[in-house]
């Protein structure tokens, strides 16, 4: 079919008559009690298994970060890596994440995923990280 000029792609439906339906893509919120918060010791990581998740899910969570002990606060900054991973590999990654970020995505496909608490940057501060999942 030629494209060039302004033809539309589609079915093609008799008059009177109605195309057919499609699915409507349902969205599944992901939900959860609030995870931590947990000690990240220097260049560690933590990880924090969702579990099965199918297809289109919505996730999202504000991140707690503070420094394990108050006395870090004159040596260092309280951030944290995220990195969710999922079957596909990485679905989306946040360096230096600070207290209050929000991490929001959908899942690509069904399978099983996990969000990373990485603290591999960190020389001698440990973290108290935490995840507060949020619903509509």
């Amino acid at each position: 079919m030629d494209t060039s000029r302004g033809a539309a792609l589609g079915e093609a439906v008799p008059s009177g008559q109605r195309p057919q339906s499609s699915p409507t893509p349902r969205l599944i919120w992901f939900q959860r009690e609030p995870y931590g918060p947990v000690k990240v010791d220097p260049r560690k990581a933590q990880v924090v298994p969702l579990g099965r998740l199918e297809q289109g899910t919505q996730v999202r969570a504000v991140v707690t970060v503070e420094f394990n002990r108050g006395i870090s606060n004159l040596t260092g900054t309280p951030d944290i890596d995220l990195k969710v991973e999922g079957p596909t590999g990485v679905v989306t990654q946040i360096a230096r994440a600070r207290n209050g970020t929000q991490l929001v995505f959908q899942t690509p496909q069904d399978g099983e995923y996990q969000i990373v608490l990485g603290n591999e940057y960190s020389q001698i501060n440990a973290k108290q990280v935490g995840l507060q999942f949020l619903s509509p």
